[in-house]
């Protein structure tokens, strides 16, 4: 399906996205991230589990200044409390026509969150390492409008699928930790 779709994509109607995979320690040294359940009724995401984001405004002069920007709409997080550190792999959403730029970003302490309750239904608050663990990996049929059924990876929060761009983040991620050798099973 995502090759039917990528086939089908028109770079020239692409709209410009942002998100913020935001990472903290706890009070025991973990590596915390921060996801979003989207409202229900808010387009194409809602009812999703996401990292924090939205599209590139005029008012943006940069990619990583919507990440910051929408990161404090949606989760109160003040831009200068966050540190930006690098960005990852851009891709590409062709049923909602985005093309996502997602940057990873660092607050030295827990951030004293404030959900926007117009866009967020609830946070999640994750150690970043058990998230991406093994065991939480998953999958599960999804099925489009018009009938046809797919397999879709997953990663498992909260008896919840992580899925979709949110997921093929976190498995960058995976594979960047795997890598260095800061992620074992």
């Amino acid at each position: 399906m995502r090759r039917k779709l990528l086939h089908e994509w028109d770079e020239k109607k692409a709209r410009l996205s942002a998100v913020m995979l935001l990472l903290y320690p706890d009070e025991n040294d973990r590596i915390m991230t921060v996801l979003t359940l989207k409202q229900n009724g808010i387009g194409i995401h809602s009812g999703q589990i996401s990292l924090p984001g939205g599209k590139f405004e005029p008012e943006d002069m940069t990619l990583d200044q919507t990440a910051l920007r929408e990161t404090e709409e949606e989760i109160g997080v003040h831009p200068y409390e966050i540190t930006l550190i690098g960005q990852l792999s851009s891709l590409v959403i062709p049923r909602s026509g985005f093309i996502v730029y997602p940057f990873v970003g660092y607050c030295t302490a827990r951030p004293q969150f404030k959900i926007q309750d117009s866009e967020v239904a609830r946070l999640y608050e994750v150690d970043l390492f058990n998230l991406l663990h093994h065991s939480n990996k998953n999958s599960f049929l999804f099925t489009e409008e018009h009938g046809e059924t797919f397999t879709i990876p997953s990663y498992l929060l909260d008896n919840r699928h992580l899925w979709g761009a949110t997921a093929m983040i976190m498995s960058e991620v995976e594979h960047i930790l795997r890598k260095e050798g800061l992620l074992t099973d």
